[in-house]
């Protein structure tokens, strides 16, 4: 989260966060589903204390599990958030069968 602050202020950008809710694990694994460790509330409060200023919640489904990666980054992140630049977490991957990675994305 402290480089996205850093390079929001860099390139005179809005540091923003997209997250889901519910865990997506939740929705397509519900036996394997780890515990929360903070509500949603709580943890766009945790974002905005690390210096977040705008968290995008999208509402995880069946059948948004279905969009594939590179549309996620072209419709969402790119078109909509005219984002500038993307940082991933450690590990994480999106779309459709996890097919987004940071190598899938140019890393």
């Amino acid at each position: 989260m402290k480089t996205v602050v850093e390079r929001a202020r860099a390139t005179g950008a809005v540091p923003t966060v997209i997250t889901f809710d519910p865990h997506p694990r939740a929705v397509l694994h519900p036996q394997s589903s780890p515990p929360l460790l903070q509500t949603l509330d709580q943890k766009v409060e945790a974002f905005g204390m690390l210096g977040i200023q705008q968290t995008i919640v999208i509402r995880f489904t069946e059948e948004f599990s279905l969009l594939r990666a590179e549309d996620f980054l072209r419709d969402t992140v790119k078109e909509r958030l005219q984002a500038k630049e993307v940082y991933l977490g450690r590990g994480f991957a999106f779309g459709h069968n996890r097919e987004g990675t940071l190598i899938s994305c140019g890393e």
